[in-house]
């Protein structure tokens, strides 16, 4: 049994964001692609910065981190991936639900995407709400893996 350290577990992060499509030459092998009960693309949405006096929505179902299961790690290991960085972008809407979910890099290993996704689309959040009233909002999220 391998183990894993979740290096950095969850920083939300506003600002600006770029999109990278370079593959890497350890991921080599197709993934299934990504299924989700929300929309996947949502990276053209601007990154919102919470009002002044105001931290953002409070997440309020869902755990600190996203662990990854001992068969996602074996696979990682035995493909020679060590670190795995990923950054979804994710929106809300006026209800604090999620609307949408993309990656700011690419999503590979699709595993380790996959388990991020499923993870956030069982989280809820309270509304970010601005003048007494909820609003949309974007923000990313930074998931760093470490496999020993």
């Amino acid at each position: 049994m391998r183990r894993f350290v979740l290096a950095a577990v969850v920083s939300l992060a506003a600002t600006a964001c770029s999109r990278t499509n370079t593959p890497s030459a350890a991921v080599a092998v197709a993934d299934p692609p990504l299924e989700a009960q929300v929309p996947l693309r949502c990276a053209s949405r601007r990154l919102d910065l919470p009002a002044p006096g105001s931290t953002g929505p409070r997440r309020t179902v869902g755990g600190p981190g996203v662990f990854l299961s001992e068969v996602t790690v074996e696979s990682l290991h035995a493909r020679g991936i060590h670190k795995v960085s990923m950054r979804p972008h994710f929106c809300l809407d006026a209800s604090g639900a999620l609307e949408c979910l993309d990656f700011m890099d690419q999503a590979e290993p699709r595993s380790v995407a996959q388990t991020i996704v499923d993870a956030m689309q069982k989280w809820k959040f309270d509304p970010y709400v601005v003048g007494g009233k909820g609003q949309e909002y974007c923000s990313q999220l930074s998931f760093n893996y470490k496999i020993q």
